[in-house]
């Protein structure tokens, strides 16, 4: 499992990334229009900056996501994470 630093509501936290599908788009030969435009699926435990609790998810951070609604923004620090390191590469 890859874990990513992000932020929420600007606490230092991490993304503890369980599963994670991306599709790259493939233009109008594709089956269906959800290929045609390309997809990721992700899922993810939010941890505090520690890294706490080893197994789960820190639920004061993921209320703190629900009430402000976060999650898109979560999702797009994490995605800007896989692919800075996949430049890496």
């Amino acid at each position: 499992m890859d874990t990513f630093e992000i932020t929420v509501d600007g606490i230092p936290a991490l993304a503890e990334l369980t599963n994670y599908i991306h599709v790259a788009p493939q233009g109008m030969q594709a089956d269906s229009d959800v290929d045609c435009y390309g997809y990721t699926e992700m899922e993810y435990n939010l941890k505090d900056r520690k890294g706490y609790p080893k197994n789960g998810e820190a639920k004061w951070l993921h209320k703190i996501a629900d009430k402000k609604d976060l999650w898109s923004d979560i999702d797009e620090q994490i995605e800007k994470s896989i692919e800075d390191s996949i430049d890496r590469f």
